[in-house]
């Protein structure tokens, strides 16, 4: 891994129309620290969706595109949401551009279409730490899958393509069972894309395990971290000395081990299925089940960490897992991810916050956070910073 020679992501302007309430307009970035303050409802959350659609081309807080569109007016045609950004990259000067209209997406960078996904996601970096992912540890298992597949989409270009694939071939072969045990044969209709699951789901979890594998030892010091700030203000069971964490990949593709397991075994697993998933008209096996489990630790032995930890405790390790994640993401691409914080303030304690902003200082990432006002603490935590006022959808400095 490298961790010298470490290039400055930047973004120096964004182009919006056509999100949610957001009026058009352009938006210029310092390289720094950028605090947008406004009501909520007034947009803020909206300029950190805008900024990650040009990394993901999908946003972070709905699943579809089409559902971050500015409404028509009556009788208007459709909207069509277009959002562009300049960055400087240790590859020069790129604009990315994400276009959504008429029910479909388009990517373009320096002006040419992008057909290939692999081809996009990396070129601008970003990690999000929202009030929903706070809920990392303790919400649904798809949340954390997420969080995987976010990070190993910018880190390597061929692991969506495996994800596009298996999802593509697990939608093919859950068509066929729908209805399945009305048919005769389905059990040779299935066999080539057991193949296909096997073939993409063994390359994703491959690449699940090594990031797992990655950043778990950040993960532990960034926790760690937290905690040595929160000592002297929690009782003592909640200590550094005392309290540990840890976490891994559950996936039906690992032995207990944790080891791959062959191809010819998850084949036979899928075979063994058959005549349970024809009932179901459901696929019971596979990557879309995989979880993160957090095993918690305080001295009287592991316990599942969804089950058992305060919400406080839940937020400092999903803290410590985006810290790792983006201290990780620094050391396998040489650059720094642009860091998006939205409403953390109100979901975090005083010292959790100042745990947050002093790790975050010392990656030297280009920084932009969201908060309904600015107060002294915000001001002491984010240092020298470029205000933006946010009202009915347009900012203002």
């Amino acid at each position: 891994m490298r961790t010298k020679g470490i290039h400055h992501l930047h973004l120096n302007s964004l182009s919006v129309q056509g999100l949610r309430n957001l009026q058009p307009q352009l938006l210029q970035f310092p390289e720094r620290v950028s605090l947008i303050v406004g009501e909520n409802g007034q947009g803020k959350t909206s300029i950190l969706e805008a900024i990650f659609i040009l990394s993901h081309a999908r946003s972070f807080r709905v699943p579809q595109l089409r559902d971050v569109c500015t409404w028509p007016s009556q009788g208007s045609k459709l909207s069509a949401l277009d959002v562009e950004g300049g960055i400087s990259t240790q590859d020069g000067e790129k604009t990315i551009r994400c276009l959504y209209e008429n029910g479909r997406r388009n990517v373009f960078l320096n002006g040419n279409k992008v057909d290939a996904a692999s081809h996009f996601y990396g070129q601008l970096c970003c990690v999000v730490f929202t009030p929903d992912e706070l809920q990392l540890v303790k919400g649904a298992p798809a949340l954390r899958r997420k969080f995987l597949d976010r990070l190993l989409a910018m880190l390597d270009t061929a692991y969506i393509d495996n994800l596009v694939s298996y999802q593509r071939a697990l939608r093919s072969r859950n068509s066929i069972l729908q209805g399945a045990f009305k048919r005769a044969g389905v059990e040779k209709e299935l066999a080539p894309w057991d193949e296909l699951l096997v073939r993409y789901g063994r390359a994703v979890t491959k690449a699940r395990r090594a990031l797992c594998q990655g950043i778990h030892e950040l993960f532990v010091k960034y926790y760690e971290q937290i905690i040595r700030e929160l000592e002297g203000s929690e009782t003592p069971q909640h200590q550094s000395s005392v309290e540990k964490v840890s976490f891994e990949l559950d996936s039906g593709f690992l032995d207990k081990k944790k080891g791959l397991i062959e191809a010819d075994a998850l084949l036979q697993r899928y075979r063994d299925k058959h005549a349970e998933d024809i009932r179901r008209g459901l696929t019971a096996v596979g990557i879309q089940k995989d979880d993160l489990l957090f095993r918690f630790n305080t001295g009287s032995g592991d316990r599942d960490a969804r089950k058992s930890v305060s919400q406080g405790q839940a937020r400092s390790i999903a803290l410590a897992l985006k810290l790792a994640a983006t201290e990780y993401l620094i050391q396998e691409k040489g650059e720094s991810p642009i860091l998006l914080l939205d409403d953390v303030e109100s979901e975090l304690d005083e010292r959790r916050r100042s745990a947050l902003y002093e790790v975050i200082s010392g990656f030297e990432s280009q920084v932009i956070v969201t908060a309904t006002e600015e107060t002294p603490q915000t001001k002491s935590h984010l240092g020298s910073c470029s205000v933006y006022r946010v009202k009915d959808g347009l900012v203002s400095s």
